[in-house]
């Protein structure tokens, strides 16, 4: 399969994921950065004190150390609770965690770089949220996936050692509140 009819499928079923309208639901969207990739992120409130993230990134494993291979695409869907928060003025910090789900297609360390593996996972997010005045927010987090990868050539399931390893890699959203 070409790998942009992959990232248009991918693309189709995140956003299918969303089960409402967009305009009805989502409070902010943004821009996803991180070493780990970069792509668009959609929240959606739940209530006072939880709220979902929608992201779809291209997953930039390997492509920083060698010009082979192209970017993988991965989609994470994480539910998460205010812990605490500060509120002064117009502006808003607060203090988050939440769990959720990963999958992709993706490179994994120790396979040659033009190999990509489906993998999913389970993720666990933390971080920090800065409400600004205006309609600018940013969020500061790291993610950590535990979960498996399927080596399509010989069958088997390998552990994704790339979730556990890019823990330590920041992610900066900087979103758009409507």
């Amino acid at each position: 399969m070409n790998h942009r009819v992959r990232i248009i499928l991918a693309a189709v079923f995140f956003f299918s994921m969303l089960q409402m309208p967009l305009a009805a639901q989502v409070e902010r969207v943004g821009v996803f950065n991180s070493r780990k990739g970069f792509g668009i992120a959609l929240e959606r409130k739940v209530d006072k004190l939880s709220y979902n993230t929608f992201t779809i990134f291209a997953d930039m494993y390997g492509r920083y150390m060698t010009d082979e291979g192209h970017c993988g695409v991965k989609l994470n869907f994480t539910h998460s609770h205010i812990l605490q928060g500060w509120q002064k003025g117009d502006s808003e910090i607060y203090i988050f965690a939440g769990a959720g789900a990963t999958a992709g297609y993706v490179h994994e360390f120790g396979f040659p770089p033009e190999q990509y593996l489906p993998m999913c996972a389970l993720s666990g997010k933390a971080g920090v949220f800065a409400a600004l005045p205006g309609k600018i927010d940013l969020s500061l987090s790291f993610t950590g996936e535990a979960g498996i990868c399927l080596d399509s050539d010989s069958g088997t399931l390998h552990i994704y050692a790339e979730g556990l390893q890019s823990t330590i890699w920041p992610e900066l959203t900087i979103y758009f509140r409507f």
